[in-house]
């Protein structure tokens, strides 16, 4: 699976399907990697919601699943995939968070906004 995020506030999930079925005889391409084996097709597209602010950041906690995305509005999100669980959303400014950042076991946010040389870390959990 990946995901992918457009400026415009959309996340889409993509699945990879692997050419030739499953079948389990891997011959020829048992060297290539996965996604030279298949294509991706569009899976499920949500949207975020919020207004007419663009996404200018996001990253996503892999162990823990948690995707958070900073908008140009000064909000942020956080998201539980795959089901796109809206967990949390904060305003935290009123100009656009540029920068977003998570530590190794998820507890720690940062946010970073350029325009106001401003630094937010949170303990969210």
């Amino acid at each position: 699976t990946i995901y992918t995020i457009s400026k415009d506030g959309a996340l889409f999930v993509w699945t990879l399907l692997v050419d030739g079925g499953d079948d389990g005889d891997d011959n020829d391409d048992s060297d290539a990697p996965l996604f030279c084996r298949g294509r991706f097709t569009l899976g499920t597209k949500h949207l975020f919601m919020q207004d007419y602010a663009k996404v200018l950041c996001a990253t996503l906690h892999k162990p823990s699943n948690l995707l958070i995305v900073g908008f140009s509005s000064g909000i942020f999100g956080l998201y539980e995939l795959p089901a796109f669980n809206n967990i949390h959303t904060l305003s935290i400014s009123t100009t656009r968070i540029n920068t977003v950042a998570v530590n190794a076991s998820g507890e720690w946010l940062a946010f970073g906004s350029a325009k106001l040389g401003q630094l937010l870390v949170w303990e969210w959990q």
